[in-house]
């Protein structure tokens, strides 16, 4: 298929990618078109996602871009953001690794639309490290002793 062809380049911020639960972050990155001719203009439908699904869990982190963002082809675009959103006090804290999820829920990934010509799924191979008070178990136990 002759399409354009866009791939995460690295460069994922802040840095180090640590996160706090309850806390609206932003992620920057690179995003590299691999096709000799072809752009692609995303739209913000695009997104930026993890979840603590791994772990059991169920929340998700979910950032889209504020603006359409144009990857020329055979080029790379530093700093593309996504966000802000929030990391929701339920996440479990932990280090987790946003690999592409074609089929959501749950969302996880790089998420590439152009409204539905060459929209496309990719993984982010760094790491994010979720901690702070998060989904915090309080057990309350009633003790009654007799004499």
């Amino acid at each position: 298929m002759n399409r354009p062809n866009l791939q995460y380049w690295g460069s994922l911020a802040p840095t180090p990618v640590s996160v706090e639960c309850g806390v609206s972050v932003s992620f920057t990155m690179d995003i590299r078109n691999l096709h000799p001719t072809l752009s692609m203009t995303l739209d913000t439908l695009s997104y930026f996602s993890f979840n603590d699904s791994s772990t059991v869990g169920s929340s998700i982190y979910i950032a889209y871009l504020a603006s359409p963002v144009t990857i020329p082809a055979n080029t790379t675009v530093t700093g593309v953001q996504f966000g802000p959103s929030l990391v929701g006090a339920a996440f479990t804290p932990g280090t987790y690794t946003p690999l592409s999820n074609s089929a959501p829920p749950p969302e996880s990934g790089l998420f590439f639309s152009d409204g539905g010509t060459n929209d496309q799924y990719r993984s982010v191979t760094d790491t994010i490290t979720v901690g702070g008070v998060c989904a915090t178990t309080i057990d309350v136990i009633e003790w009654h002793e007799t004499h």
